[in-house]
């Protein structure tokens, strides 16, 4: 993800980033966008949004703005598992171990529709949303402006997770996907890009990748899409 944002990203360019944790990708993005781009980083934990707030001000990047939210389907609160010894956090059931163990703790956050949010949104370049399963509620909650503005998106693929913080179809959320972008491709950690039409490829491809680790269904994909000119939009 981050070899490809350094390579995609120009100056000007206007990134959404949902679950920007710790805000290691949407300082990064700002970089290259430069002082006449702008970052807008969604993160619900008030103690990751510490960081590029900090970072952000002796650097004087004013490009970056923050949504102290959970992006989602719809308003109003949303409860989170977080750990002290991670700044990842999980819904309850999408909780990994660490989450669940007794240091572990349940808070609520305030949701966002970033349809709502970002009304009026005129240029939007690439998405990038690692959001431990709550993807598809997300992505729902900004369908219009993904028809609209024809985004290059970036998006962790976590099955197991989807399945229990959306209560959402795997396979089904990259159909949805496909309604947006003619293909699928997927970033392998070797740095090979596979790309497949078909969702169904996805789906074995991220079986496959388990099996060679040895996970189970706990490993996740990193998927790129892109619309048939992907600068076509922003030009």
């Amino acid at each position: 993800v981050e070899r490809f944002m350094r390579g995609f990203l120009r100056a000007g360019d206007v990134v959404l980033d949902v679950g920007a944790n710790i805000g290691s990708l949407a300082m990064l993005a700002a970089s290259c966008v430069g002082p006449g781009g702008r970052v807008i980083a969604v993160e619900p934990l008030e103690r990751n949004r510490r960081l590029p707030a900090r970072a952000a001000q002796p650097s004087r990047i004013d490009q970056v703005e923050l949504i102290e939210a959970a992006a989602a389907s719809g308003t109003g609160e949303l409860e989170l598992r977080t750990h002290p010894l991670t700044s990842n956090s999980a819904r309850p059931a999408a909780s990994g171990a660490l989450l669940r163990d007794a240091r572990g703790r349940t808070v609520r956050v305030p949701m966002v529709v970033l349809e709502e949010a970002l009304a009026g949104l005129a240029r939007l370049d690439l998405v990038k949303i690692d959001i431990e399963g709550m993807e598809p509620l997300a992505l729902h909650g900004f369908e219009r402006s993904l028809g609209r503005l024809r985004p290059v998106l970036l998006s962790e693929f976590h099955p197991w997770a989807m399945e229990r913080a959306s209560d959402t179809s795997p396979v089904d959320y990259l159909h949805w996907l496909r309604r947006f972008y003619p293909a699928i491709t997927i970033l392998h950690r070797d740095g090979r890009r596979e790309r497949c039409i078909e969702p169904e490829a996805v789906m074995q491809a991220w079986r496959d990748a388990n099996a060679r680790a040895g996970l189970g269904d706990r490993l996740h994909l990193d998927l790129l899409l892109e619309p048939e000119d992907p600068r076509g939009a922003a030009a």
